[in-house]
Protein backbone atom coordinates (compact mmCIF):
# COMPACT_ATOMS: atom_id res chain seq x y z
CA UNK A 1 0.00 0.00 0.00
CA UNK A 2 1.58 3.52 -1.32
CA UNK A 3 1.76 6.11 1.73
CA UNK A 4 -0.97 8.43 0.19
CA UNK A 5 -3.48 5.68 0.29
CA UNK A 6 -2.89 4.60 3.60
CA UNK A 7 -2.89 8.17 5.03
CA UNK A 8 -6.04 8.54 3.04
CA UNK A 9 -7.89 5.05 4.31
CA UNK A 10 -6.67 6.38 7.93
CA UNK A 11 -9.35 9.68 7.23
CA UNK A 12 -11.95 7.71 6.03
CA UNK A 13 -11.87 5.39 8.84
CA UNK A 14 -11.52 8.59 11.12
CA UNK A 15 -14.28 10.39 9.34
CA UNK A 16 -16.54 7.04 9.40
CA UNK A 17 -16.40 6.50 13.18
CA UNK A 18 -16.96 10.63 14.21
CA UNK A 19 -20.05 9.82 11.89
CA UNK A 20 -21.08 7.07 13.92
CA UNK A 21 -21.26 8.95 16.80
CA UNK A 22 -23.00 12.00 15.16
CA UNK A 23 -25.87 9.54 13.84
CA UNK A 24 -28.07 9.31 17.19
CA UNK A 25 -27.97 5.47 18.07
CA UNK A 26 -31.87 4.90 17.17
CA UNK A 27 -31.25 5.41 13.68
CA UNK A 28 -27.85 2.87 13.70
CA UNK A 29 -30.38 0.15 14.63
CA UNK A 30 -32.52 0.54 11.30
CA UNK A 31 -30.07 1.62 9.34
CA UNK A 32 -25.69 1.93 7.80
CA UNK A 33 -23.41 4.38 7.32
CA UNK A 34 -22.78 3.95 3.72
CA UNK A 35 -20.32 6.76 3.11
CA UNK A 36 -19.32 9.10 4.35
CA UNK A 37 -18.00 12.94 2.16
CA UNK A 38 -16.40 15.35 3.30
CA UNK A 39 -17.36 18.18 1.22
CA UNK A 40 -16.10 21.92 2.06
CA UNK A 41 -17.99 23.21 4.87
CA UNK A 42 -19.74 19.75 5.94
CA UNK A 43 -20.12 16.43 6.24
CA UNK A 44 -22.84 14.65 4.23
CA UNK A 45 -23.35 10.87 5.68
CA UNK A 46 -25.61 8.40 3.50
CA UNK A 47 -27.56 6.00 5.50
CA UNK A 48 -29.03 2.99 3.62
CA UNK A 49 -32.04 1.14 5.25
CA UNK A 50 -30.93 -2.17 6.76
CA UNK A 51 -33.28 -5.13 5.04
CA UNK A 52 -36.15 -6.67 6.80
CA UNK A 53 -36.13 -5.13 10.08
CA UNK A 54 -39.31 -2.82 10.68
CA UNK A 55 -40.26 -0.93 13.29
CA UNK A 56 -42.27 -2.30 15.74
CA UNK A 57 -45.07 0.29 15.33
CA UNK A 58 -45.16 -0.86 11.50
CA UNK A 59 -45.54 -3.93 11.57
CA UNK A 60 -48.80 -5.46 9.99
CA UNK A 61 -49.12 -2.94 7.73
CA UNK A 62 -49.38 -3.43 4.01
CA UNK A 63 -47.50 -1.36 1.55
Amino acid sequence: MVMGQKKKQVESNVLFELSRMMVPRDLLGFFDIAEVKELHKEWQIILWEKQGIFPQILKGFQM
